[in-house]
């Protein structure tokens, strides 16, 4: 019977696609699938190569997958891996595409969380029209957007930041170097885990204490690998600088002049 109802619905949904002009049917295609979303329709911005294409480089193509199938993922990361991007361009299509969205991204300071605001609103700028939901509030802090009555909001991080703003999808951009008391931050946003919301932390780290080292595993945390499910409910992902297909020899060279092996260890090795 179920086998039959599944069919039944699968054969549903086709001919709705088929009805569907060529627009439609790549929204539809984009609300189904975020990484194609991104590496179809986003773009990004370097300052010395300007206006990207969001890149289509597997390890991103697995943390897009993971945000999609985890709702607690943390990422314990290096340096210029284009994560700040990414997690502003997955909230993005969230607001694009939900009805409802609440995403609330938090980062070391204000200027910081300002930036991440800044990127989302040029990834969203430079959209597709069809694909783009009007902006019906657009400030330092907030992008509110009219048709799905989505909304993402970027904070510094304070102790308190999950008492002032109630979200769907927390992201904490380099949790580990937040100034504020890090455990009573986290306490603030656990009511939203807690009702069955999203939590994506991504951080390098700072050193074997804290509660990012610990919410990693603490002294018993996993040294490497990907989609590690931790006792805490978090799945963990270990993402060192050499993930990125063009970060070669001679990238590497350029990239550690000048560092102690210990800020390499700390900055890019993750």
């Amino acid at each position: 019977m179920k086998a039959t109802k599944d069919k039944g619905k699968a054969e549903l949904i086709l001919r709705h696609y088929e009805s569907l002009t060529p627009e439609g049917k790549e929204k539809f295609i984009c609300q189904l699938d975020p990484y194609y979303f991104l590496t179809r329709y986003v773009q990004t911005h370097d300052p010395y190569k300007g206006i990207q294409a969001f890149p289509a480089f597997p390890y991103l193509e697995h943390t897009i997958h993971s945000l999609q199938d985890n709702r607690l993922n943390i990422f314990r990361k290096g340096r210029q891996l284009t994560f700040s991007w990414t997690f502003s361009a997955y909230g993005l299509w969230e607001s694009q595409f939900n009805f409802a969205a609440t995403c609330l991204y938090t980062s070391k300071r204000q200027d910081d969380s300002f930036e991440l605001k800044d990127r989302a609103f040029f990834m969203w700028e430079h959209l597709p029209g069809f694909l783009r939901q009007e902006i019906t509030s657009d400030n330092k802090t907030t992008m509110e957007f009219r048709g799905l009555l989505s909304k993402m909001k970027f904070l510094p991080a304070t102790e308190g930041i999950g008492r002032s703003f109630t979200a769907g999808h927390v992201f904490m951009d380099e949790f580990a170097h937040v100034t504020c008391d890090g455990a009573k931050m986290f306490t603030s946003i656990k009511p939203t885990i807690n009702a069955g919301g999203h939590c994506t932390i991504f951080s390098s780290p700072n050193g074997p204490f804290g509660k990012f080292y610990e919410l990693c595993g603490g002294d018993h945390g996993p040294d490497s690998g990907w989609n590690i499910l931790l006792e805490n409910g978090f799945v963990f992902h270990y993402m060192p600088y050499d993930v990125h297909p063009e970060h070669d020899a001679e990238w590497e060279r350029e990239a550690f002049r000048g560092l102690t092996q210990e800020e390499i260890d700390q900055e890019y090795r993750a």
